[in-house]
């Protein structure tokens, strides 16, 4: 039902988010996921794209990590300075 969910969201409001369960590539166990879906009304269809949850969370756990060395390096360097 997935499918009809895009449609829907696509239809009634142009775009949106939609949440659900799918399973990566070359698995069987379901895991988050968001789309993103978008109705092009001159083809009718809905254009689609989605991304893992996990793999957003894993992106800014590293964006963080990146940041705070930095911050803390700064932090050193001024101490020095």
């Amino acid at each position: 039902q997935i499918f009809v969910e895009f449609v829907n969201v696509a239809t009634a409001k142009g775009s949106g988010l939609v949440e659900y369960q799918w399973p990566r590539p070359g698995s069987t166990d379901s895991v988050p996921k968001f789309a993103y879906v978008k109705y092009v009304p001159e083809w009718k269809w809905v254009v689609g794209t989605g991304v893992y949850v996990d793999d957003v969370e894993r992106e800014v756990r590293a964006q963080i990590w990146t940041i705070a060395i930095i911050a803390l390096l700064a932090t050193l360097a001024a101490g020095v300075a």
